[in-house]
């Protein structure tokens, strides 16, 4: 009778095992690392808003010889999320705007297709872009026309505004659509020259911090688990039979003499 054959380890069954559970830790530990990377910056600029809750961008210096500066589209759309954010959970804009010359001045925000068709055809600045995000950087270029447009504070169309001597705060609890910020001079004149300081009060911002923060310590908990597993070696398989050893030696009987 022949001796039993142990079953064979299934090496290539682990080994696709240990390699699939360390692809699973290297994603899980990327995740961690965007989930703490994007707690880290909440929480900081959490800690950065002043004492009416504003996260500040930084002031900048505008002039112009036209009548009045306009922003390019400014769209805001929560698209899917709007289910859950509404329109009443984008956040609130105040932009503080400064006369450098003591004229009274306006600044305003309304949509888009309202300011544009009183922009048509006449001379202002257009803001193109703003870099930075803490520190603003502002680009313009000059739109020629003919004439200047009417004063900005006679027009209907702002969703928020103010106007006056001195500083002026435009407070503005943002909504969906497609929106323009207009500064000017409030009689219309030309020859622009402000500071304008733009804040935000962006809702849940701690919230989302510390959410981020424990979701990216479980992901690297996750990760570390599978990293582990993956470079484990297995032990030997369990329940194999051992080859048979030598059986006990055979006496021979003894033989009684007489």
């Amino acid at each position: 009778m022949s001796d039993p054959v142990p079953p064979s380890t299934p090496r290539g069954h682990h080994s696709a095992a240990r390699t699939a559970s360390l692809l699973a830790g290297g994603l899980a530990a990327l995740l961690a690392i965007a989930l703490l990377a994007a707690a880290g910056l909440a929480l900081w600029a959490d800690g950065r808003k002043d004492h009416d809750g504003y996260l500040s961008a930084g002031t900048q210096h505008l002039t112009t010889r036209a009548a009045a500066i306009a922003s390019g589209d400014v769209d805001l759309h929560v698209g899917g999320a709007r289910w859950l954010l509404g329109d009443d959970h984008l956040g609130t804009v105040r932009l503080r705007v400064t006369g450098a010359t003591g004229r009274p001045v306006f600044v305003g925000i309304a949509p888009t297709h309202d300011v544009e068709p009183w922009l048509r055809g006449r001379t202002y600045e257009r803001l193109t872009d703003i870099s930075g995000v803490f520190s603003l950087h502002a680009h313009t270029e000059a739109v020629q026309g003919a004439g200047r447009p009417a004063p900005a504070a006679t027009r209907r169309f702002w969703a928020a505004s103010a106007s006056g001597r001195g500083r002026q705060d435009l407070v503005w609890h943002a909504r969906q659509g497609t929106w323009s910020v207009v500064v000017a001079n409030a009689d219309g004149s030309p020859a622009v020259d402000v500071r304008v300081g733009a804040a935000a009060r962006v809702p849940h911002l701690a919230t989302v911090g510390w959410v981020a923060l424990g979701g990216g310590v479980l992901a690297g908990l996750i990760a570390a688990g599978l990293v582990a597993v993956g470079v484990r070696r297995p032990g030997p398989a369990t329940g194999a039979l051992m080859p048979p050893g030598p059986g006990p030696a055979c006496r021979a009987p003894a033989t009684g003499g007489s």
